[in-house]
């Protein structure tokens, strides 16, 4: 039996999801502009067009995209979030949290959302209300490493290292390459004084990632070893945490 157009469609969508999803961006992104070549009208294509853009860093024509969408259809969350995106990758903070205050009024029970809320209220220096949205976060999933890894970042912010570090305990517990809380908590344990702990993370994350530190004139060296098999214990503590310390 020949496939009616409306499940070509389908299969094209499909395929162009996929493509996006294995992170091949270019060809995702060709795939939806065939799709918009035969009707571009088609939401779904104006979607994955717009979020390919945003991948590929093209912010503006993501934008135009983005807006349209949100003209026809004002109460679909994810075409408001995904402009929130790009106005957070703009640095437009301003419009990045209107648009995720916005998000959440749609769709109240978005981990991601609140979560993405939390982030912009805390660069731009809210951290009262970044922790509440991370608290809501965790509310609705205690699961979300994301969540305990933004309350360990005010906690940071706040000079409350200790708080830190358990909070980046229960992320890197739920998600055990979790690389920037594991590189978070390295620096929450250098805040506390806690120089051996924090240079286990840092060989932690080392393990997860050997070209973590390709531009510090000691990355890659043989004797950098493995998390949990230090054998440069004997070291003095203060030049071995100075040769892996984390740049600002």
């Amino acid at each position: 039996m020949a496939k009616t157009p409306k499940q070509d469609k389908a299969l094209d969508l499909e395929k162009a999801w996929t493509k996006f999803k294995k992170k091949d961006f270019e060809k995702a992104l060709a795939l939806f502009e065939e799709l918009l070549d035969e009707n571009d009208n088609d939401a779904e294509a104006l979607y994955g067009r717009a979020c390919c853009l945003i991948r590929c860093e093209e912010y503006e024509d993501a934008l135009k995209d983005l807006n349209v969408l949100i003209r026809k259809s004002p109460k679909e969350s994810r075409y408001v979030h995904a402009r929130s995106m790009v106005y957070g990758a703009e640095e437009k903070l301003k419009d990045a949290i209107k648009d995720l205050e916005r998000v959440i009024e749609l769709a109240s029970d978005s981990v991601e959302a609140h979560c993405d809320l939390g982030g912009a209220y805390l660069i731009s220096g809210d951290f009262a209300r970044a922790n509440d949205c991370f608290d809501t976060c965790i509310d609705i999933d205690r699961t979300c490493p994301d969540a305990w890894f933004g309350k360990a970042m005010v906690a940071i912010e706040k000079k409350e290292p200790k708080r830190a570090i358990e909070y980046l305990n229960a992320a890197i517990k739920i998600d055990g390459k979790y690389l920037l809380a594991i590189l978070a908590r390295a620096e929450a344990y250098l805040m506390s004084n806690q120089k051996k702990e924090g240079l286990q993370d840092i060989r932690k994350a080392l393990s997860l990632n050997p070209d973590l530190f390709k531009n510090n004139e000691l990355a890659g060296q043989d004797d950098v070893t493995p998390y949990g098999n230090d054998e440069n214990d004997s070291l003095d503590e203060d030049q071995d945490y100075e040769a892996y310390k984390l740049e600002d």
